[in-house]
């Protein structure tokens, strides 16, 4: 048994969050929470731009494109990152 435990490579994998203690844990979790806040007030700030959806149109974003449009599905929302070419699309419904 021996020989085989010292031949076996594998480790078992151990989750970096066990071995931190509760106050790391803390710290990383208000950090966290910090940073969603920051980064909801500023979208807030861009999205107040756009108004309330209600116009249609292409918008930018940095390095995304926003076009917005009503469709029968509903509210039809596209967004293209032009620097990797992805997209993904958002349908609210009416």
């Amino acid at each position: 048994m021996s020989s085989a435990s010292a031949q076996n490579s594998l480790k078992a994998r151990v989750d970096p969050r066990e071995q931190q203690s509760e106050l790391d844990r803390l710290g990383q979790d208000i950090n966290r929470q910090i940073l969603s806040q920051i980064s909801r007030t500023l979208l807030q700030q861009q999205l107040e731009s756009f108004g309330s959806f209600d116009q249609e149109g292409t918008f930018t974003y940095g390095t995304l494109t926003l076009e917005i449009y009503r469709t029968l599905e509903g509210l039809v929302i596209n967004i293209l990152d032009t620097t990797t070419g992805e997209e993904t699309q958002i349908i609210v419904p009416n």
